[in-house]
């Protein structure tokens, strides 16, 4: 979740465009990712 966060502050403040955007959605994937695993771990 960190290299989510990190990867999202990379593409608001150095990219700009179609590789914003993809940077954008890579990191939000990964941050549903980290919320689903963090739950499961907690509730197991």
């Amino acid at each position: 979740m960190a290299f989510a966060a990190f990867l999202i502050s990379f593409a608001r403040y150095k990219t700009k465009g179609v590789v914003r955007l993809l940077l954008s959605i890579i990191a939000f994937i990964l941050l549903v990712f980290g919320f689903i695993y963090g739950a499961f771990t907690v509730f197991t």
